[in-house]
């Protein structure tokens, strides 16, 4: 373990020093590594001259060779085979590189302009051994080479990025980074390919991006995370990250998967939050955990990470399978998870949180049999960080194996040269270089045997009539041998048709060629190539009406010695509440009335603009044509929707039933009235 940091103490514990005392200002730098048991010191050393000086990063290559980076004011800095022998500001960064043992330095220099202030904050070793600092200056001539942004943006402060040779014999590159206002490099990793991962703040509306999560400045002051190309010349990805109050990132890190994990600050508002672990901001400022992955770059996850104080997350790496973070907190109720240390002390503590980074696991899973042998299965990714997808499949009384991979963003697998006859359970994992998700849900499907078999019923058939023209179906499938079902109807009490003949698998329906105010039956039936299942049990439902019938007399005059019926009916026709929308227009839209119900006889049927109809005064009158059996005049007036139908010359096919139940419908509306019949004297009735 090595520390790096500053102090005041002038008795600070030194072993095997570059330089035992302090160096004579009020703060001085100090770099310290503990050897593996954490019982004494390998070496440790003062890092400073006369004036105060601040170490700030801290990396360390395979060799064991510390590179820190920080700010001094003090013109004595200890310096060796220095790049830049003279500090040109009040504030000048430096970089030295220690030798494995502590006792001496490879290279030490200051590197800054003639700006007020050149802060070092952040350093790392990359894959040649040479060494990247990041950090923010407001020096107009910062030392830059080969740059991605050549000159000052101005606003306070820009970020800068220096790569130097392992020898520190030269600068690589060097660049400014940032917009028209203020931005610092508080953090810095490198991947596995050398290119090159920034953190820090920004509150510039054109900060540069390319490919960004969050495209816009969220608030005042902004996070920002960002990844250039290993040579510098190039901007990767960069993107804002905050809410619409104020946001820090303050570290960062990858992993072998390319992935980009941040830790830092959020005042939360705002903020995005995906896939969260914590998804609301607790009382005071959080810290908070992102991960950033895949082409095009998206969130993975983001999660708030505190309790009811203040809480930052200031460093993270990253550990088998999830970045570790560290921060400090004064929050009482900060979570925690298998804790060395449970309960908080008080004033503000540390605290270490283990982020698991594997991928989300898949979802939908689903399976369909396209040959007597062959099972094809789809699912649904819920990230976009997997490097594949592991296929596990089972048997009766077995467990789980992994029978089959594929790449990443595959999302279909088909399973073939099973055994007929079989059972098969599957499941699918996602899986990156960090570790493998958890399991999908399990689908089940049988391959049918050598000799087919018709399937079993299904079960629970439930009809639910959710609108006058919807009914909503559901069933439970029993069987694992049917290719599709054959779904019936009955409607008025009448003979079962098909009306639908779903896919295997498929448990649900929507019946939309349905009508208002109607009586109708359900069952289904499965069905494979040697024939179908028993029908499963009936469900009945009735569709509401659309409109009101409202009947003011009726009059029926039965003489049984001519076989002839007159009947004199007269009501309105219109919704029961007058907000609800105009009457029908049977004018327009025709009429039909069915005496004793939609499955009794239908005593008139007009059909849209029937021809007959003649307008006098704003009222409408239609007469049958001459020569018709049966006598009709109906009458009807738009402006109050009442109608007049007096019939005469009718034949009822049914002696007349008591309730009796007359039914109109004009267009998609429909609707009943239903009453006794009073017999008022013998052959003489009136409704109602």
């Amino acid at each position: 373990m090595y520390l790096a940091g500053t102090v005041l103490s002038t008795n600070f514990p030194t072993q095997s020093a570059y330089q035992y005392n302090h160096g004579g200002g009020n703060y001085d730098g100090v770099l310290a590594k503990l050897i593996p048991s954490g019982a004494s010191l390998a070496f440790s050393t003062y890092l400073g001259g006369n004036s105060d000086d601040y170490c700030n990063g801290l990396d360390v290559n395979g060799a064991g060779e510390a590179a820190v980076t920080g700010t001094t004011a003090s013109l004595n800095f200890p310096l060796q085979s220095a790049l830049d022998g003279t500090k040109a500001g009040d504030l000048d960064a430096f970089v030295t590189k220690f030798a494995s043992s502590g006792s001496s330095v490879a290279f030490s220099t200051y590197l800054g302009g003639t700006g007020t202030s050149d802060f070092g904050r952040a350093i790392a070793y990359d894959g040649d051994g040479k060494i990247l600092v990041g950090g923010y200056t407001d020096s107009t001539d910062f030392p830059v080479q080969s740059a991605l942004q050549g000159a000052y943006g101005g606003g306070g402060s820009d970020g800068f990025i220096t790569r130097i040779e392992a020898d520190g014999t030269a600068i690589a590159w060097s660049t400014y980074f940032g917009g028209g206002g203020q931005e610092q490099v508080r953090a810095v990793a490198v991947d596995g390919n050398g290119t090159i991962v920034l953190g820090g703040i920004t509150d510039s509306a054109n900060f540069p991006k390319a490919s960004p999560v969050q495209g816009t400045i969220g608030g005042f002051l902004d996070g920002f995370v960002s990844r250039l190309s290993s040579d510098g010349s190039s901007l990767l990805f960069s993107t804002f990250l905050g809410g619409t109050n104020a946001d820090s990132v303050d570290a960062v890190a990858v992993n072998g998967s390319g992935g980009i994990c941040a830790a830092g600050l959020t005042y939360g508002s705002g903020f995005p939050v995906v896939n969260a672990v914590q998804g609301t901001l607790s009382t005071g400022p959080d810290a908070f955990v992102v991960r950033i992955a895949g082409t095009p770059p998206a969130f993975v996850y983001s999660t708030f990470l505190g309790g009811s104080g203040y809480d930052q997350a200031l460093g993270i790496a990253q550990v088998g399978t999830g970045p570790v973070v560290v921060g400090s907190t004064n929050s009482a109720d900060f979570p925690t998870a298998s804790p060395l240390e449970g309960v908080y002390d008080g004033g503000v503590d540390g605290f270490v949180s283990w982020v698991t980074t594997t991928p989300l696991p898949p979802s939908n899973l689903s399976s369909l049999l396209v040959a007597v042998d062959s099972i094809q299965l789809n699912w649904t990714r819920n990230g976009s960080d997997e490097q594949g997808f592991e296929i596990e499949r089972r048997t009766a009384g077995n467990p789980f194996a992994v029978v089959a991979t594929v790449g990443a963003g595959v999302t279909q697998y088909t399973d073939a040269g099973l055994q007929r006859g079989t059972i098969f359970w599957y499941r699918v994992r996602a899986y990156n270089a960090d570790g493998t998700s958890g399991p999908s849900n399990e689908v089940t499907r049988k391959t049918p045997p050598l000799v087919p078999v018709p399937p079993t019923a299904p079960t629970g058939m439930q009809a639910t009539a959710v609108s006058s023209t919807r009914v909503d179906l559901s069933w439970t499938d029993t069987s694992l041998e049917e290719n599709f079902f054959n779904l019936a109807r009955s409607v008025e009490g009448g003979l079962f048709q098909t009306i639908a003949t779903p896919k295997s698998d498929v448990t649900a329906y929507t019946d939309t060629g349905v009508l208002p105010d109607r009586d109708y039956a359900y069952f289904v039936r499965a069905g494979n190539i040697v024939g179908s299942s028993d029908p499963s049990n009936t469900d009945a439902v009735s569709t509401p009406p659309t409109l009101a019938v409202s009947l003011a007399k009726g009059r029926l005059k039965d003489s049984a010695s001519l076989g002839r019926d007159t009947l004199l009916l007269e009501g309105t026709l219109g919704p029961e509440d007058p907000e609800a929308g105009a009457a029908p227009d049977p004018v327009e839209e025709g009429m039909e009335v069915w005496f004793g119900g939609w499955a009794g006889q239908r005593l008139l049927a007009l059909g849209p603009a029937e021809p007959g109809w003649k307008e006098r005064r704003g009222k409408w009158t239609w007469k049958s044509p001459k020569g018709s059996l049966t006598k009709v005049l109906l009458k009807f007036d738009p402006a109050s929707g009442k109608w007049r139908l007096q019939m005469s010359r009718l034949t009822f096919a049914a002696p007349v039933q008591d309730p009796l139940r007359i039914s109109v419908q004009s267009a998609a509306d429909a609707g009943s009235q239903e009453g006794p019949w009073t017999e008022t004297r013998p052959g003489k009735f009136r409704y109602p």
